[in-house]
């Protein structure tokens, strides 16, 4: 396989707690409809190493209780890759760091829920992509905005179906650091989701695909251009128990992070990475 940003081999920490009556999580890359209702905040931290020098990512992020409806999450994620083959006969890296602002609403409860989530993901440093041959750069510090509706239906002690539309606000052009203009970026990505997940026990096991209608999600990696990819994830959760709810997520992975904007960015040449995970509620 090609390693423009190094084929990913994802080892992930991710902090995950074990939810109420309806359980309040969803995939690795698709949210629960249910807002969270614990008194407790659930606090995650992520860390996916990526196969070759320099490629990884790591998260930190918190969630909690606005009111028996809605939720918001406050986290920070950091990126930096870079490819082990040459493009143009040039190695590319990139980094990207991003606070994320998560809110979201549950209109509908009952058999079938419903929510709305809505938020932005703001550079903290500008997003780099650079040609180590030549030292040139493009670059953008624009936040990046989402907005989706989560349809969320079954038995969160048995099959629990999930359908997520999602649009995310990524820069249609980054600028060039020597002036000679701007290099095509992911632009306005609209994207449909569908996941399961099913519950047996002390394990869940889940899965989800997203697909872009509209906008692009990865990088070709013979071209350096972007394109349109399938994003997926297929897992299962341990619950551990305990005073914290501790729980051990695994899971395959081919996108860039948990969050709503970096969970639609695909690695190029669709590889695969392991997840892993630890959590609780405090």
């Amino acid at each position: 396989m090609s390693r423009f940003t190094g084929i990913v081999a994802i080892i992930s920490l991710s902090v995950l707690c074990v939810g109420l009556a309806w359980g309040q999580h969803g995939t690795a890359n698709l949210p629960s409809a249910v807002a969270w209702q614990a008194d407790e905040t659930e606090v995650s931290s992520q860390i996916r190493l990526f196969e070759g020098t320099s490629n990884d990512s790591y998260d930190f992020a918190i969630r909690g209780e606005l009111n028996n409806n809605a939720e918001v999450g406050l986290g920070w994620f950091t990126m930096s890759t870079m490819g082990e083959d040459p493009i143009g006969d040039a190695v590319r890296a990139s980094n990207l760091d991003l606070l994320t602002l998560d809110l979201k609403w549950q209109v509908a409860d009952g058999t079938t829920r419903g929510a709305i989530r809505t938020g932005a993901e703001f550079p903290t440093s500008a997003t780099i992509g650079m040609n180590t041959a030549t030292g040139a750069f493009v670059w953008s510090n624009r936040a990046i905005p989402f907005i989706s509706a989560i349809i969320e239906r079954g038995d969160p002690d048995g099959w629990l179906w999930i359908l997520e539309p999602k649009g995310v606000g990524f820069d249609a052009d980054m600028a060039a650091s020597d002036g000679t203009g701007t290099v095509e970026g992911f632009g306005n990505l609209f994207m449909v989701g569908a996941g399961v997940r099913r519950a047996s026990g002390q394990i869940d096991l889940f899965a989800d695909a997203a697909y872009p209608i509209s906008g692009e999600n990865s990088i070709d990696e013979d071209t350096n251009r972007v394109e349109r990819e399938l994003a997926w994830s297929a897992g299962g959760t341990l619950y551990l128990g305990g005073t914290h709810n501790w729980t051990l997520d695994v899971f395959a992975t081919n996108t860039a992070g948990p969050s709503a904007a970096t969970s639609c960015i695909v690695a190029p040449d669709q590889s695969v990475g392991l997840g892993v995970g630890i959590g609780g509620e405090f």
